[in-house]
């Protein structure tokens, strides 16, 4: 047999195998053409056109004649001048399955593409069945949401599709006004990909609202969005998802400032595993709420030179929240200089007695971007007790003020050891008040060393400077066990006092 036959007849099988898998059987008549079993309703051969051709309310009476039942599209263009509506009630579920070829989309301007659960109110069946769209392209530049979910419908499942273009939300879930069901909408979102108009724009990827708890997302790639995953609901597991800030319209001026990966606006739990947040300007943005989120195995990285400024953003709210993430590759190389893995309130880490928030076991790449003063360097969150300021012995010329690292202030009093080397030893007693700092020498300083210090963005950095040159590996202990030492960020770098502070003013110790 000729190898181009048994490619020929493989791919017969396999065709055949698909169609068996999703309940579809295809057959070719005497004239050339191709009926379907009667498993699926193929809405071509009910007089849908998938030619282009405007498409009324032929495709929602089609709907409400088929109730129970799964429409199948087969390739082409879909184009729709009203949005199709499935019922909520469960025991008139109608699935969707499009052909990876077909395309939904709209010349005319709709509030949605496709809107699940927003026909058939009264639900007579006792049990919650699943629905589910699977397959095809819906694009969306014409209407203000691509695929909008009833979160009171639930257990639907949205899984290998595409929606693409929208200027406003690709997938909404969300529920009116009167709502009165449990809170939790459970829907799925499995092999999605969305490719927003732009990253530029106010546009979502997906917008979960309240009332809308416990939704899984999975295996998503989610592009060209201003904001990737917006949720104001919890309970939600997301997991193995791709954020990418992508396409800007106008030109590439500033493009992707204030971009977000995910933005939580409720209290309550979530767990974020491996999301790779690819050049984002803020990776997670947490609002005036108190959540409790679990983040593992994190990425974060920038291919766009200068771009993202926070891995957590939260500058404006004191309100208490848990956040514990580990296991994560964050490359700062191509981030804006001064990166902060935590930009939230001040005050929030240093009184975190409890540990709500850790980062552990996570690797910082291009750490020379981090800003120095970030409370990720502080021993709490490494969970360390003493810390090098360099990998090996290094120059330290006369008279320049190297910082020793810094410490958050806070309600304890701290007590330091700065170890130049074996034998140039000096302890530090630190304490803040209402007044400032107060910081005693409890040994006195080696000769040709002098110690001072400026307070800067509510830390207290510590300086060294010596009449000579000298080569040193310094060292900062923390004899207390309170862990609010900060060190250096990058250990192959020694640094000065103008990569912490502008200002030249340092106080004696």
């Amino acid at each position: 047999m000729k190898p181009h036959s048994i490619i020929r007849i493989l791919a017969a099988g396999l065709a055949a195998a698909l169609l068996s898998l999703t309940g579809c059987t295809e057959k070719e008549q005497p004239d050339g053409t191709v009926s379907y079993s009667a498993e699926y309703v193929v809405v071509t051969q009910h007089g849908i056109k998938n030619d282009g051709t405007p498409i009324g309310g032929e495709l929602n009476a089609l709907v409400k004649a088929n109730y129970g039942k799964t429409l199948y599209f087969p390739p082409g263009v879909y184009r729709l001048t009203e949005p199709i509506v499935l019922p909520y009630d469960y025991a008139k579920n109608v699935n969707l399955m499009l052909d990876h070829n077909a395309e939904v989309t709209s010349s005319i301007h709709l509030d949605a593409l496709l809107k699940i659960g927003f026909s058939e109110m009264t639900n007579t069946s006792r049990m919650r069945l699943f629905s589910f769209v699977e397959g095809g392209t819906f694009n969306a530049e014409n209407t203000d949401v691509g695929i909008w979910v009833n979160g009171l419908k639930q257990l639907v499942s949205l899984r290998t599709l595409n929606v693409i273009k929208c200027h406003g939300t690709h997938i909404k879930i969300s529920v009116t006004d009167d709502f009165k069901g449990t809170g939790s909408s459970d829907t799925k979102l499995d092999n999605v990909t969305i490719e927003g108009y732009s990253s530029n724009e106010n546009n979502y990827g997906i917008y979960i609202d309240r009332s809308c708890c416990d939704c899984k997302i999975s295996d998503c790639f989610i592009y060209g969005t201003r904001c990737a995953i917006y949720t104001a609901s919890a309970g939600h597991i997301i997991n193995n998802v791709h954020i990418l800030s992508w396409v800007a319209a106008g030109g590439e001026n500033g493009a992707f400032v204030g971009t977000e990966g995910i933005r939580v606006e409720s209290g309550g739990f979530f767990t974020f595993n491996e999301i790779y947040f690819d050049t984002t300007d803020h990776d997670l943005v947490i609002g005036n709420v108190s959540p409790d989120i679990i983040m593992d195995k994190p990425l974060s990285y920038s291919w766009y030179k200068g771009l993202g400024s926070a891995f957590v953003y939260r500058p404006d709210y004191i309100s208490p929240f848990r956040l514990k993430i580990s296991g994560g590759n964050i490359d700062l190389g191509n981030k804006a200089d001064n990166f902060r893995i935590f930009h939230i309130d001040r005050t929030i880490i240093p009184s975190d007695n409890e540990q709500r928030i850790t980062f552990t076991n996570n690797n910082l790449m291009g750490a020379s971007k981090l800003y120095p003063l970030d409370y990720s360097l502080m021993m709490k969150m490494r969970g360390t007790r003493s810390e090098k300021l360099v990998n090996k012995p290094s120059a330290f010329d006369a008279g320049v003020w190297y910082p020793l690292g810094a410490l958050a202030i806070s309600p304890s009093e701290n007590h330091l050891e700065v170890r130049l080397s074996n034998e140039q030893r000096i302890r530090l007693k630190v304490n803040y008040s209402t007044n400032g700092v107060d910081i005693q020498k409890e040994t006195a300083v080696p000769e040709g060393f002098t110690l001072g210090y400026l307070v800067q963005d509510k830390c207290c950095i510590l300086l060294f400077q010596s009449t000579a040159q000298v080569t040193l590996q310094p060292e900062v202990i923390d004899l207390d066990g309170n862990s609010s030492y900060l060190c250096t960020p990058d250990k192959d770098k020694v640094y000065t006092l103008k990569d912490y502070t502008t200002t030249t003013y340092v106080n004696p110790i």
